[in-house]
């Protein structure tokens, strides 16, 4: 790795030769994140004009910042912003992707922003990603040139890669690139995989603005998401800036700020060992000091009771053990043990509860909740229901399909009559053939023909109805339109008929607990957009009586920590069994499709690990758990953020 001396480098008015610390701002809610980075941009805007100047934004794609986008669309349509005069740049685009294809920057702007606001094509800035090789060279150098002849950027969105890439620039780009071609490595064209229906499709090359040129914006709004950014935005943060890690040039930036929800910033030292870098009150921020103390535990290989002041001297921990007293482990331990089966003994409280399980996807319910669904189902006196909140066929293989026609699968065999006799065709025979032709025949990267899109939602019906049935409860298929709209694996933004169809099936179930899942910043976007929809249409009707108790699970792609959840539910092997059948059941998600970014474990596997680490953490801190513990599943209490009308 090549260290980069600052001062070697051209310097802008933006930037300097000493390192800066990025402002970062840690929030769950990705709601209060959008509005806040769309509220900076509506002020850069009127500084531009306050300037006498055209305001320039540089802008991101990806799911990041589609909140921001809707902000904005919102906006615009109630006149609080005007974007007539403004200018945009997008930081890159595909080699090969001709813009009106499914996996076009250019379509993406246009079908998530610059349709909703009147963007006019002068206005509009990407990078070509259909010129010839010849022409890229000359392209590159105008895309420069247009945004010098315009001031340069004011506002810039940024995401970052797994690797460490800012726009497409990757391992080894320089603080002084400049708009290029670049060849895109393993890592960011797996990441784009679920865009382009697999990794064979995603092109290896794109066009994308140098490290230099993003540098000269004059602020910069970096949004990072999820546990599997964790590792990389510490070390953009707090390594030196590395050419094998072009984020970390941001430190030269003198005004960047970074938004970051907890599981991307759960390695920062701000956020993982805040009293290195802050005051804290031990007493009043109790989730600090549990975790600091079990962190300890595990850090000196004791269990809590066994920690002695020397430990905590160590660590620089004097304070809290002053504060806490002597007595601490057993506080701790005991406040911990309290969990134990707490959301479980809640539900039974009462008699006859209809507990509502709220799964994004047609499989989270099972592979995040199964052991509890099937410790309530073995009580008899609950009402057990799953709503599924999306129909999951981007995540189900032509090959699939095909096997499930070969079989004459009864609902599938019904469904091709149906399509056939809507067109006129009376042979079944003739629809299969077609069924047939489209799968062999479909291009690289080409969205589903619309028949074949509903047999892979019914492949999913039927898969989810056989898990969540093992554990007695009553499957609930709301197909919300926001992930069938554009027939791919990309998202429309979540619409009043999203909130709708989830708000008349709240009111018509009228359930008492309801079970959400925890993990939002799952890499499709599908778990914070079905819990956005939620939440508006409960705000809807949270004026009723008898409101819901409301829970989150998470472990499909991250877990809570013990410190920060409400409830620890302890299953056996055979419940871990009877889990990973129930996982099982959803055959067209083994090996599956789109396994995300950085995990190429199966489902299951990663459901019994997740559950299985959190018993085995729970041992080792010293609490004591019965013998034939095989997992644990962890629930947190959750609350509807608050309406504007009641701020």
């Amino acid at each position: 790795m090549v260290e980069i001396n600052a001062c070697s480098s051209s310097i802008t008015s933006a930037m300097s030769s000493r390192i800066h610390q990025p402002k970062v701002v840690m929030e769950d809610d990705y709601t209060v994140i959008s509005k806040h980075v769309a509220f900076q941009i509506w002020h850069a805007i009127k500084e531009s004009h306050v300037a006498g100047k055209r305001p320039v934004l540089g802008l991101a794609t990806g799911s990041s910042p589609l909140g921001v986008y809707r902000e904005l669309i919102t906006m615009h349509r109630e006149k609080s912003i005007d974007f007539s005069d403004c200018i945009f740049f997008n930081l890159d685009e595909y080699f090969g992707v001709g813009p009106d294809e499914l996996q076009s920057y250019y379509r993406f702007m246009r079908e998530n922003l610059f349709d909703h606001i009147e963007a006019r094509e002068d206005q509009i800035n990407i990078p070509s990603g259909s010129i010839s090789r010849s022409q890229v060279e000359e392209h590159c150098l105008e895309y420069e040139g247009k945004i010098r002849a315009v001031g340069g950027i004011d506002f810039q969105i940024l995401g970052i890669g797994r690797d460490g890439h800012i726009g497409f620039n990757e391992p080894g780009s320089t603080i002084d690139s400049r708009t290029r071609l670049i060849s895109l490595n393993e890592i960011t064209r797996r990441d784009a995989a679920t865009d382009f229906f697999g990794l064979k499709n995603v092109p290896s090359e794109a066009i994308t603005m140098g490290v230099g040129t993003i540098l000269e914006a004059r602020e910069i709004v970096l949004l990072v998401s999820g546990e599997h950014k964790a590792s990389v935005l510490r070390d953009a943060l707090e390594r030196p800036p590395l050419t094998e890690l072009p984020a970390s040039f941001l430190q030269y930036h003198s005004s960047v700020e970074v938004l970051t929800d907890r599981a991307a910033a759960s390695k920062l030292t701000l956020f993982r060992t805040p009293w290195l870098v802050r005051s804290v009150d031990w007493k009043k921020e109790m989730n600090i000091s549990q975790g600091a103390i079990i962190s300890l535990a595990l850090r000196k290989n004791k269990t809590i009771d066994k920690l002695e002041v020397a430990d905590f001297r160590s660590e620089g921990l004097s304070l809290l053990y002053e504060t806490l007293g002597s007595n601490f482990g057993q506080k701790v331990l005991e406040d911990l043990d309290s969990k134990v089966g707490r959301l479980y003994d809640f539900i039974n409280k009462r008699e006859r509860q209809k507990i509502l399980i709220v799964s994004p996807h047609p499989d989270d319910d099972v592979i995040c909740t199964a052991a509890l669904m099937k410790k309530l189902s073995r009580s008899h006196h609950h009402d057990l229901h799953v709503a599924y909140m999306v129909s999951g066929s981007n995540a189900v293989r032509d090959l699939d399909v095909l096997n499930y026609i070969v079989l004459k699968n009864e609902p599938v065999m019904r469904l091709l009559k149906e399509w056939a006799s809507l067109n006129g065709i009376t042979d079944v025979d003739e629809e299969i053939a077609f069924v047939k032709s489209a799968i062999y025949t479909k291009k690289k990267g080409e969205a589903d023909h619309h028949i074949i899109r509903l047999i892979k939602c019914e492949i999913r019906r039927q898969e989810a109805t056989r898990a969540s049935s093992k554990a007695g409860a009553t499957s609930h298929f709301l197909n919300l339109p926001f992930y069938e709209e554009y027939g791919s694996a990309r998202k429309a933004p979540i619409s009043d008929e999203d909130v709708e169809i989830t708000r008349r099936f709240l009111e018509e179930l009228k359930p008492d607990v309801i079970l959400l899942a925890g993990d939002t910043t799952d890499p499709n976007g599908t778990h914070s957009m079905t819990l956005a929809a939620f939440e508006k249409a409960m705000n809807q009707i949270s004026s009723q009586n008898n409101q819901p108790s409301l829970f989150q699970y998470r472990g499909a792609w991250e877990e809570f920590t013990l410190e920060e959840a409400y409830s620890i539910e302890l299953f056996d092997e055979e419940d871990m069994r009877q889990k990973i059948g129930m996982i099982l059941e959803h055959v067209s998600q083994i090996d599956p499709l789109f396994p995300g970014p950085s995990d190429d474990r199966q489902f299951w596997e990663r459901a019994r690990d997740r559950n299985a680490a959190s018993a085995e953490l729970i041992r080792k801190i010293g609490l004591v758990i019965p013998e034939h513990t095989a997992g644990a599943e962890l629930y947190k209490q959750f609350e509807l953020p608050k309406r504007k009308d009641s701020a």
